[in-house]
């Protein structure tokens, strides 16, 4: 479908003899089979709400290792910083999990899990501006910082094992439900775009991870 797209755009706009369409997916182009030598700007927009939902990681890993020139190269947005926040709300929590209140002569059992496995069910998004009765129960805190002109640092995020801890410092007393995440782009030098709450401007929602499958009280 993009590729149709741009094609109509770059015929529409008498451009099509300067500009080289590929109906591929990138990890599978090639040099010099397809393209003539390694180029200099790889640019990219292939985030979801949580950032590496669409395997971004993968997706730049492979073009810094075909198709990108290792001296002179490099992929824009440059780099990214993911942040979460520790939310109790009711509304997130029906989200996630059961609502056990009786419906006149219905009632859902104490011993129902909202699904047979949980861990199937990674995030979902929304606006966290309009969740009124979130409560945030920490600050901001950051999650990581990528490079993505960093092979070696993409390449290790990208191992199965890979596994990394954080403290998280609350700052208030509740339930927690969920955890809040948006992240920073950093396309090239001051420009920035973030999908931090309020973010009503761009086309990113915050994703939201449920906590477990029962809230946990902080």
């Amino acid at each position: 479908m993009l590729y149709h797209l741009c094609r109509d755009v770059l015929q529409t706009n008498g451009v099509m003899d300067k500009v080289v369409l590929f109906n591929e997916m990138s990890t599978n182009l090639r040099i010099p089979q397809m393209i003539e030598k390694p180029v200099h700007l790889v640019v990219t927009e292939i985030f979801d709400a949580a950032l590496f939902g669409e395997h971004v990681l993968t997706t730049i890993y492979s073009a810094l290792k075909n198709l990108v020139d290792p001296n002179h190269g490099m992929v824009v947005p440059n780099r990214a910083t993911v942040y979460g926040v520790l939310i109790e709300s009711n509304e997130l929590r029906d989200v996630f999990t059961l609502n056990r209140r009786q419906f006149g002569d219905i009632r859902v059992s104490d011993d129902v899990s909202f699904c047979v496995d949980f861990n199937d069910m990674k995030y979902t998004t929304t606006n966290l501006s309009k969740v009124a009765d979130k409560k945030f129960l920490s600050k901001p805190f950051q999650i990581i910082d990528i490079n993505f002109n960093d092979i070696l640092q993409i390449e290790k995020l990208l191992e199965r094992d890979h596994m990394f801890s954080i403290d998280v410092n609350c700052v208030t007393e509740g339930t927690l439900d969920a955890i809040g995440v948006w992240f920073d782009l950093n396309l090239i030098q001051d420009i920035h775009i973030s999908t931090e709450p309020p973010s009503e401007l761009i086309g990113w929602e915050q994703a939201i991870y449920p906590a477990t499958v029962r809230p946990v009280a902080i």
